[in-house]
């Protein structure tokens, strides 16, 4: 199949293919691995030219974003292409940006045909939603609001009774557009700030423009999604977690040597768990965060793994979501395993397990773990790994 580029599981506590993990690959192939004994359930393959560049899931269906502009949809249960459509050209999203930046599933039938199968696009600052190859409604942004950059569902629409489209992005303080406090903060100080767009997803009226501005030298354009509308990069010249919310344009920041142990707040950086709203922080340690958004929002650590310099996995087990976290040294490997259930909260202690194979590497090397997949909770411990 080639070299693993991204993976989608059922959320946690979902009875759709709960024993089957969904992935693309470098060598433009998308598949279905049956977790229970590691075999391929299904697999397509596109020309080379247009490989697969990002994968979502939902419910019954995959949504794959491949070279070109191109967006496909999938069913999950054999693999067959319910609908594709070229997306991106030189006319909507300039003649440099042929590739879709981000595309969702909405989870509504805006159209009312009764296909609730219905996407939304972004192609460099244009935005689209269709339903299958039908253009529902699009819509183009003017580059002095910024460079746009990801797309979210959530809140409620003043105008319909569906939820609202959230584009976020960027844009240079200075770059003019946008009104308010936030701009008048990122103007003075300099540096980027986050924009985000709300559009009523039956009409695509715009319901909002906000800025805010990145405080301490913030990374925005580095962000990632860890539930819809809330995005998480890295601050305060690289000692802070940046918590972005998309639907209020709003930036909390959290220095790292409050959410990490004693002198482990070193070169950090953050990646999305695979339970929703939770993000892995790594130091020289690696810390598991939860986001609380009720009242003032704050990331809250749920559990910090021991091991130094270990590579962290995550992967849906189940009902559960296992974390693990992986040290390799001269005598083997050992594997702190973490479990949540799908509502985030701890399954009990973390387990430590310690085998020989399958051998990850020599002592100190680095391994890239794509998924540790777990064996049910009633049977032994053991893992399956799924490499780079």
């Amino acid at each position: 199949m080639g070299k693993i580029k991204a993976m989608a599981h059922p959320k946690a506590g979902s009875k759709v293919q709960r024993n089957h993990v969904f992935v693309i690959t470098e060598s433009s192939v998308l598949a279905a691995l049956n977790l229970n004994s590691g075999e391929i359930v299904w697999r397509q393959t596109l020309p080379a030219s247009g490989g697969f560049e990002s994968l979502r899931l939902h419910g019954k269906h995959l949504l794959t974003m491949s070279g070109g502009g191109i967006a496909h949809v999938w069913n999950t249960q054999d693999g067959t292409l319910e609908w594709d459509a070229a997306t991106c050209d030189a006319e909507h999203s300039g003649a440099a940006a042929t590739a879709l930046s981000d595309a969702v599933f909405v989870g509504a039938d805006v159209d009312g045909d009764g296909d609730e199968r219905d996407v939304a696009l972004l192609c460099g600052n244009h935005v689209s939603v269709r339903s299958g190859r039908n253009l529902v409604w699009e819509m183009g942004v003017e580059a002095a609001k910024g460079a746009l950059a990801s797309l979210s569902i959530d809140g409620a629409s003043a105008i319909s009774d569906l939820p609202l489209l959230t584009v976020s992005g960027t844009r240079s303080a200075s770059g003019g557009g946008g009104e308010g406090e936030g701009s008048a903060v990122a103007a003075a100080g300099g540096g980027e700030e986050l924009v985000t767009l709300s559009y009523d997803l039956r009409t695509g009226a715009e319901e909002s423009y906000d800025a805010s501005a990145a405080p301490d030298g913030g990374n925005l354009s580095g962000s990632q999604r860890i539930a819809d509308g809330w995005h998480v990069s890295i601050g305060g010249g690289g000692m802070a977690v940046l918590l972005l919310d998309a639907r209020e344009a709003t930036i909390h920041s959290f220095p790292a040597v409050d959410l990490l142990p004693p002198g482990a707040a070193r070169d950090i950086s953050v990646e999305p768990a695979a339970l929703e709203g939770h993000v892995l922080l790594h130091g020289s340690r690696t810390a598991l965060l939860r986001l609380d958004a009720a009242g003032s929002p704050s990331l809250q650590v749920v559990h910090t793994f021991a091991a130094e310099g270990a590579v962290v996995a995550s992967a849906v087990d189940g009902d559960s979501a296992r974390i693990a976290a992986l040290a390799v040294t001269a005598d083997g490997t050992s594997a702190e395993v973490l479990s949540l259930s799908s509502e985030g909260a701890l399954d009990g202690s973390a387990d430590t397990t310690r085998f020989d194979e399958p051998r990850l590497g020599s002592s100190g090397g680095a391994v890239a773990v794509r998924a540790v997949l777990t064996t049910p909770r009633d049977k032994a411990p053991r893992l399956r790994l799924l490499l780079r």
